[in-house]
């Protein structure tokens, strides 16, 4: 094969010139547009930092304000639900202690709300409750609580009646000891409410304390252990023997040395009573 003609070569030559040179203008056409587009680059780079960002960190903020508020108030209803149980199961407690009230034959068991308790003074002496003659409520009937006697029915309107607590100084209940002292067959005497006193000086005379119950009419020379339990007797008819009173805190010879008396202090809370039984005659002839 022979040479290439000359011309070729200068063909060739020229070529790989304009190729030199294109290559060099668009390198300079490159450095030419980085720095045209370089202010806009700039510009998206600092609104990304400085307006991009803290609206996306506002709006993290903002959402996670919201989860707050939907999980305060799901807390919220988690309370409430929570109150609403604990009062189911108080209720709920109170009923199964209710299961274990004595009934004494004839009577029957009436749940009463208290809708009033006590007055002026603080100390609660009578509570008013919510059911009356209308459920066979009937004055002189026997109102307990599952721990033990808490007075009897005084006055009775169609839907309402009073309650005469054992603390108040009228109140008179045939009481006896269980068991008796001494191996005696009985040991009765006649419990009496205290009142109470006033407690503070001067304008502090706001609250009344309650003195502990009085059990009269002992006989003198029986020995009565603290922590006796004092049941009723049952004698005089208004209340049935049984129902458990209280518990002996101690006893002395009364002042004329014809009695021995014992101090009781109440089974049941008679300042906190939000609901009673009342010990309803069914209209049988008691045994």
């Amino acid at each position: 094969m022979g040479l290439k003609p000359a011309k070729y070569w200068y063909g060739l030559l020229a070529l790989s010139l304009a190729l030199v040179m294109a290559g060099g203008l668009c390198a300079d056409l490159l450095y030419g547009a980085r720095e045209v587009v370089y202010p806009f680059e700039n510009a998206v780079t600092w609104l990304q930092r400085h307006v991009a960002t803290p609206l996306s960190g506002l709006r993290n903020r903002a959402d996670l304000a919201s989860s707050n508020r939907e999980l305060m108030d799901a807390v919220d209803r988690l309370r409430l639900d929570l109150s609403r149980l604990e009062a189911v199961a108080a209720e709920n407690r109170q009923l199964r202690a209710t299961l274990n009230l004595p009934i004494p034959p004839n009577y029957r068991i009436v749940a009463c709300p208290v809708t009033s308790q006590g007055g002026s003074t603080g100390w609660q002496r009578q509570i008013r409750i919510g059911k009356g003659s209308l459920f066979g409520i009937q004055a002189g009937d026997p109102v307990l609580v599952p721990d033990g006697l808490v007075g009897r029915i005084e006055n009775v309107t169609p839907h309402t009646a009073d309650i005469l607590l054992l603390s108040d100084p009228n109140s008179r209940v045939a009481c006896e000891l269980d068991p008796p002292p001494g191996g005696m067959p009985a040991v009765r005497g006649i419990l009496c409410g205290s009142g109470g006193r006033v407690a503070g000086a001067g304008d502090l005379q706001l609250l009344y304390i309650m003195d502990p119950l009085q059990l009269r009419f002992l006989k003198r020379d029986v020995n009565v252990a603290p922590q006796t339990r004092v049941i009723t007797s049952g004698l005089g008819g208004i209340f049935p023997r049984g129902l458990k009173v209280g518990y002996v805190l101690e006893t002395a010879v009364d002042t004329a040395s014809l009695y021995r008396e014992a101090q009781v202090m109440p089974a049941a809370d008679l300042g906190n009573l939000p609901t009673v039984f009342v010990l309803s005659k069914t209209g049988e002839p008691q045994p």
